[in-house]
């Protein structure tokens, strides 16, 4: 059961239209059997890291249960997956926690197959090497919740 709090603020937040949780840009698109989730992985994406992307997208996919798809403009980069019997945010949620782990670690493995620093590579500048500790205790909040 989550905690009523949470629960409250995800029955808040809108379908349909990106929003921004936990340092996180995502999406649920609701669909007539389900939805799907999806994260943005880079905000800016060259060449060589949707090379590298692309490189790892069936590792993340078999790893993940997850895909990868670029916005029209193949300059940002996301992570998606299919939601079957979702209805909403609240019933995403186990799915939600589960993608922003697996954007932690997609984003760790482009930035060790490239060898820049965060800003050259694109990825989201919130996600620099050094863990920010209130981003840090946000989550863990966020996991507490979700498992009570």
């Amino acid at each position: 059961m989550l905690n009523p709090d949470l629960m409250a603020l995800l029955e808040a937040l809108p379908v349909n239209v990106p929003v921004s949780f936990m340092q996180e840009q995502l999406c649920l698109t609701m669909a007539t059997d389900g939805a799907t989730l999806s994260a943005e992985i880079a905000l800016e994406s060259s060449a060589q890291m949707m090379e590298s992307a692309l490189a790892l997208g069936f590792s993340w996919a078999l790893e993940f249960d997850a895909g990868l798809a670029s916005d029209a403009d193949g300059r940002r980069l996301f992570l998606l997956q299919w939601l079957p019997g979702v209805e909403g945010w609240v019933t995403a949620t186990a799915a939600l926690e589960k993608l922003i782990d697996q954007l932690e670690s997609c984003r760790l493995e482009l930035a060790d197959g490239r060898g820049k620093n965060q800003r050259e590579k694109g990825l989201r500048p919130d996600h620099a090497a050094q863990p920010d500790p209130l981003r840090s205790r946000d989550e863990q909040r966020f996991r507490r919740a979700l498992l009570r």
